[in-house]
């Protein structure tokens, strides 16, 4: 993926996530790629996980995460492994929407 991808999904996890500027995923010395997205994501949810199960839950219903995949990544064998599980569920959403934004910005007929 092309560097405005990564920067369209950081903004997206950013927003849907509700992130601040101090919780921010990447930070600009690093150089995005999905494992990093994925490493950073997990390490999130694990503590939202932890500590603010609400706010994960808000963020999910937000995302449009599919509800089932999601109680099925919870059923992990341990919180690290559902962590995982569900940052890769909402990377792949959010890869989803970059896809249709990218693909919309470059077939504009106006």
């Amino acid at each position: 993926m092309e560097k405005e991808g990564y920067t369209i999904l950081h903004d997206l996890l950013s927003k849907d996530l509700q992130l601040d500027d101090e919780e921010a995923l990447i930070s600009g010395e690093e150089k995005p790629d999905l494992n990093l997205f994925h490493q950073k994501l997990t390490t999130l949810v694990l503590y939202l996980l932890d500590r603010d199960m609400p706010r994960l839950l808000n963020a999910m219903y937000r995302l449009d995460v599919n509800e089932q995949k999601f109680h099925e990544a919870m059923q992990s064998e341990s919180k690290e492994e559902a962590a995982s599980n569900i940052a890769r569920l909402v990377l792949e959403r959010e890869m989803q929407k970059v896809k249709t934004r990218l693909h919309y910005k470059t077939h504009r007929k106006f």
